[in-house]
Order: C-alpha cells, then sequence, then structure tokens
C-alpha cells in the first residue's frame, strides 16, 4: 500500500511540473508577427527569433524615445498606451494566479481527474492569449502613434542590435525600472 501511495505522489508531482511549467510559460513572442518566420527555428526551443516580442518593443521604444525624436504628445500618448494596458492586463493576471492555484489543488488530489486538469490548463493558457493579445494591441497602438520615418528608424536600431546580440551594446534601451532580475513587480516600460 505503501508503495502505491508513494507511486501516485511521484507521479502526482510529475504531472504537477509538467502541466504548471506550460501554465507559466506562455510565449514570450506573443505571436507570429514577432516570432519565427519560413522555415526559422522557434524561439521558445532555443532558436533564434526576428526580433523582439511587444513587451520588450514597448522598452525598447521607451529606451530609445529621445533618439527618436519622440514629441511630448508621442510620449503621452505612448504613456496612457502603456497604462491603458497595465489597467487591463492586472487583472487577467490575478486571473491567472488564481486559476493555477486552483490547477495546483487538482494535481494534488488523491485521484487525478485528467478531463478537469486539461480544462483548468486550456482556461489558464486562454488568460495568457489574453494578455498576450492585449500586449500586441498596445504595441501596434504605440507603433501607431509614430511617423513611418520614426518607425523606420527605431526596427533599424533593433536590426543593428540584433547583429550584435551578446556583446552588451544595446542592453541600456532594455532596461526598465526594476530592481535587479526577479526583483520587480513586473510593471514594464513607462514613458
Amino acid at each position: 500500500m505503501k508503495n502505491i501511495e508513494r507511486a501516485q505522489v511521484v507521479m502526482g508531482a510529475l504531472v504537477m511540473m509538467l502541466a504548471a511549467g506550460s501554465a507559466w510559460a506562455g510565449p514570450k513572442g506573443g505571436g507570429p508577427a514577432f516570432g519565427p518566420e519560413d522555415g526559422d527555428e522557434d524561439p521558445a526551443m532555443g532558436g533564434e527569433s526576428d526580433g523582439p516580442g511587444p513587451h520588450m518593443l514597448l522598452k525598447a521604444l521607451k529606451g530609445l524615445a529621445d533618439e527618436l525624436d519622440l514629441t511630448q504628445a508621442q510620449r503621452d500618448s505612448i504613456k496612457k498606451i502603456v497604462a491603458d494596458g497595465r489597467e487591463e492586463i492586472s487583472p487577467l493576471k490575478v486571473q491567472a494566479r488564481e486559476l493555477r492555484e486552483e490547477l495546483h489543488a487538482l494535481l494534488k488530489a488523491k485521484k487525478l481527474d485528467k478531463a478537469k486538469i486539461q480544462a483548468k490548463h486550456d482556461e489558464i493558457q486562454a488568460v495568457h492569449q489574453t494578455i498576450a493579445d492585449i500586449r500586441f494591441d498596445m504595441v501596434l497602438l504605440a507603433l501607431d502613434v509614430l511617423s513611418a520615418e520614426q518607425r523606420a528608424e527605431l526596427f533599424g536600431i533593433l536590426e543593428e542590435c540584433k547583429a550584435k546580440k551578446g556583446t552588451g551594446e544595446c542592453k541600456a534601451m532594455f532596461k526598465g525600472k526594476g530592481k535587479g532580475k526577479g526583483k520587480g513587480k513586473g510593471k514594464g516600460p513607462s514613458f
């Protein structure tokens, strides 16, 4: 009997790690518009992507605001876009956290109900997709504030940085107001 209980605990832990890992690991790139193209390797699998995801693009835009000669009106517009997006995303993050707690409870149950576990996982993924969609919309709105010349300059600079990847030369544009890796509030860029 003890071996069966031990096996259930081990199996539950394995399932929990697999399910929780996939539930927490949302697509960082935010979707195909910023991800790999025809034949490129998947960045989630260690391959190269074609550029920064939506969240990083907003950070780059903040870091390059002076270099792109953004007017105060443009900065204010982008600041509002970011603030509105954060306001929309905040309750979704709470919802995702609550759903993860529910998932963990299902995974710890004496008898695993795979259908309920899968349904909860799907709920979490749907919330993550909504967050990714909002972030993507934020980027589109922010890019729409820029002139065609500013957008071209922004993506030109990002291409240069991609070529300098690993040299640290472009790190400053991606720095947030955080307190070091993993110690901030996760609020992203602010203008």
